[in-house]
């Protein structure tokens, strides 16, 4: 789903986010520059994604709004990867999305990427 530039919080230049990409927050995620995302991608987390960066076809990050990816300049995920930079803790706790945090216990918070990462 692609949004207005205006909509994210910061926007570079020489970005191609396919149709078929779905961007959950896009005012919670910076785009750098020369950046491709492809389709099927599924994107719920905070972001701010650097320059020269590639995120293949079918790749999901998920985690919601208080989980954070930081993908820096020259980075790339491969088609079907997945990464969850939040989940509940399965050890503990209610498990759902909808439960209220205070039931649950969750796992993670910020998952950073460094340059040329793989």
């Amino acid at each position: 789903m692609l949004f207005p530039e205006f909509m994210y919080k910061r926007y570079g230049q020489d970005i191609r986010v396919d149709n078929d990409a779905r961007i959950t927050r896009p005012e919670l995620v910076e785009l750098g520059n020369h950046i491709a995302i492809d389709m099927g991608v599924y994107i719920s987390v905070t972001a701010k994604i650097g320059d020269y960066v590639h995120i293949a076809p079918h790749v999901c990050i998920i985690g919601g709004a208080t989980a954070t990816l930081i993908m820096e300049d020259f980075t790339n995920i491969g088609a079907g990867s997945k990464i969850v930079v939040i989940s509940d803790d399965f050890t503990n706790g209610l498990i759902n999305p909808l439960i209220p945090l205070e039931y649950k216990k969750l796992i993670g918070s910020q998952i950073i990427m460094r340059r040329f990462s793989l």
